[in-house]
């Protein structure tokens, strides 16, 4: 009884995909027709599925930016294909991330292809989960984080709001291969623009929060640093206290001095802690920071 379940299942699902890949299938307009929500949390049944998936995120788009029957088959065959390409590369541990990142890349592509200018420019700010193309935090995500660590007049929010929609939309037009520095222009640019619109008790407090928690800061954590240090030269018990110490000290400086700043007020600071880092090293992890930050090539 199993199998002959499975097998009508899996004929089903084929003839769905089949049809509307051909662009013959039912246009979905009865209940019967639409994802079956549980417990009232908008998650469809058998979500690990790619037809439910497909269907679940065609639904959402029509909720979200108003797709025609047409394009609802279209999306549903893109996102269905899209995981069943994904889960061919086996259980969530063992999946190459690059590749999961090219396939979702691909599917986000092929659907903004079918999509009008309108369309397409609501779905680049739509996050994944809802079906659209976002793959960087949401604009109005990014103002509520600035928000709560600088609290916002209304006039600022619609400032905000303002440079991260545009910021988003410039990131979500690059492609795969867009160059790191490319992507870096348009990330300080947003930061400049955020920066000019507080004021300078808000930017005080920006400046020195970290990126994850809606600040400005470019300087890396000094427990993150301590970690990245720790990977090149394994540093024993009784280094890693006077490191984080020394890590701590330079971070302390570093974080308040204005990122356009940084090369020229920053390097003393820098200099001073690789110098004293050094210092309490032995004569072989020495030879492993240096080789670390030796340019590539040499």
């Amino acid at each position: 009884m199993k199998f002959q379940s499975l097998v009508i299942a899996l004929f089903a699902v084929g003839t769905i995909g089949l049809r509307a890949a051909e662009g013959t299938a039912p246009a979905p307009d009865s209940k019967a027709d639409q994802p079956v929500f549980v417990g009232g949390i908008g998650a469809p049944t058998g979500m690990g599925r790619p037809d439910i998936i497909g269907k679940w995120k065609s639904w959402m788009l029509k909720e979200s930016i108003d797709i025609t029957t047409a394009q609802m088959w279209q999306v549903e065959v893109i996102y269905t294909n899209e995981w069943v390409d994904i889960q061919a590369l086996g259980r969530p541990p063992l999946r190459d991330r690059a590749e999961v990142n090219r396939i979702h890349r691909r599917a986000f592509e092929q659907v903004r292809v079918i999509l009008t200018p309108e369309q397409r420019a609501k779905f680049n700010l739509l996050p994944q989960h809802l079906g659209g193309g976002l793959t960087t935090r949401s604009p109005w995500d990014r103002v509520d984080q600035l928000d709560k660590l600088v609290h916002l007049s209304a006039a600022q929010k619609e400032q905000a709001l303002s440079v991260y929609i545009a910021a988003t939309e410039e990131l979500e037009e690059t492609g795969a291969g867009t160059p790191s520095a490319q992507l870096f222009t348009i990330n300080r640019t947003m930061r400049r623009m955020i920066r000019s619109i507080l004021t300078p008790g808000q930017q005080a407090i920006w400046q020195v929060a970290p990126q994850t928690k809606g600040g400005g800061s470019m300087v890396p954590p000094a427990k993150i640093q301590l970690a990245r240090l720790n990977r090149i030269v394994h540093l024993t018990d009784d280094q890693k206290p006077a490191a984080l110490k020394i890590i701590q000290d330079a971070y302390a400086v570093l974080v308040r001095i204005p990122e356009d700043d940084m090369p020229t007020m920053g390097a003393g600071t820098r200099a001073a802690m690789r110098t004293q880092i050094r210092a309490i090293l032995t004569p072989e992890q020495q030879t492993l920071l240096d080789a670390s930050q030796r340019p590539h090539g040499d």
